[in-house]
């Protein structure tokens, strides 16, 4: 949550029972927010293990076809 709607939200409280709906609305904004955050995060996360499987298969690959005499 930014700072300023941290600020807000603070500000609020301050009207207690009066400002519960309105406060409950934006952490259901913030949570809607960081769930999306955190979706895309994880499409990152995938994507990047989908490619260093492709590196471990690739070297296991070259390394299996390497001729004897080449190898160490």
């Amino acid at each position: 949550m930014p700072i300023k709607e941290i600020r807000r939200y603070a500000k609020l409280r301050e009207g207690r029972n009066a400002t519960l709906e309105v406060r409950m609305e934006m952490l259901g904004q913030h949570r809607k927010v960081f769930d999306e955050q955190a979706e895309q995060l994880q499409d990152h996360m995938a994507k990047r293990d989908d490619k260093i499987d492709f590196y471990h298969r690739k070297i296991e690959h070259t390394t299996k076809n390497k001729p004897e005499f080449q190898k160490k």
